[in-house]
């Protein structure tokens, strides 16, 4: 508790500039004997404590005083920056604290993180949405949007917001549906029409836990699939496959190991490697997939003549 009285007294004086051997004790609820103990400490630490006697005096810092150089190391302080160019990085703020604390570290170095929301056919649209549910979810405020499922089936929902979630090449928002009453996962780019709940609905109470995305078998989990993929497409390999899910084979193609969730999303990610991708097994996945690829091609077919 001493340390961190210390370390408290000294961001004090830092914001206050001066302050009483009493105005101090009071603060901390402790003795002024113990304040002195206290300076005397901070004094054998390095760090530049005065005491101006008289009227107006009192207990300070010299004022080109820097806190970092005595309390925190080179690397915990980029620790610090970098956590904080992080939040700015997602839009969660941290701006005014990030410019006061590389001032009060002494270091202007250009940010190592930038994070574009929106793909190449959307501007502005994702990261409006990410702004609304972020705002939601700190507000603690439910969220009204229209969904289109990978069914493209669209629905109503009403969603008590939980966290944002990266997955894959997607943000995701994990909430409670009241609708499905159930925790579900919401891809930003599929929700329309979003907004805020201002009514004052009431927050849910007693609800389980939000799951981990991945842990549950509709969003992430399935099926271990066995794919076989053509070289050409080994850029797509490297994008959205971790390494030990690969083997290269000696004809320079890929075979992959991994588990699917068993949806429609599954066939059109599949049908998007054209005809670079085998699947082996399951066999009723393959079967499907074939089938599908089949109606496609009679389309394109019809659509030639």
């Amino acid at each position: 508790m001493a340390a961190d009285r210390l370390f408290a007294m000294t961001c004090l004086l830092l914001q206050r500039g001066q302050m009483t051997a009493g105005e101090l004790a009071r603060h901390f609820e402790v003795s002024e004997r113990t304040i002195y103990r206290d300076i005397d400490a901070l004094s054998a630490a390095g760090v530049p404590v005065y005491a101006q006697k008289g009227r107006g005096g009192g207990l300070g810092l010299l004022e080109d005083y820097v806190l970092a150089r005595t309390y925190l190391d080179t690397e915990e302080r980029e620790a610090l920056l970098t956590a904080l160019e992080s939040l700015q990085a997602v839009g969660q703020g941290g701006d005014s604290a990030l410019v006061k604390l590389r001032g009060l570290f002494g270091r202007h170095r250009e940010s190592w993180l930038e994070i574009e929301f929106s793909g190449w056919g959307d501007t502005a649209g994702l990261q409006q949405r990410f702004e609304q549910v972020k705002t939601a979810i700190l507000r603690r405020q439910w969220v009204l949007f229209t969904y289109y499922s990978a069914k493209g089936i669209e629905s109503e929902r009403t969603v008590w917001p939980g966290k944002l979630c990266f997955r894959g090449q997607d943000w995701y928002l994990c909430g409670w549906c009241a609708q499905r009453a159930d925790w579900r996962y919401f891809k930003l780019r599929r929700m329309q029409q979003l907004q805020l709940d201002d009514r004052g609905r009431p927050a849910p109470t007693g609800l389980p836990p939000a799951p981990v995305l991945g842990a549950d078998h509709r969003y992430g989990g399935g099926p271990e699939l066995v794919l076989h993929i053509a070289a050409e497409r080994g850029y797509r390999v490297l994008d959205e496959f971790a390494p030990e899910q690969v083997r290269r084979l000696p004809d320079g193609s890929f075979e992959v190991h991994v588990h699917m969730p068993e949806d429609e999303w599954l066939y059109g990610y599949l049908l998007s490697y054209g005809g670079g991708v085998w699947v082996k097994e399951p066999a009723h996945i393959a079967r499907e997939l074939a089938r599908r690829a089949a109606v496609v091609a009679a389309e394109l077919a019809r659509g030639d003549r």
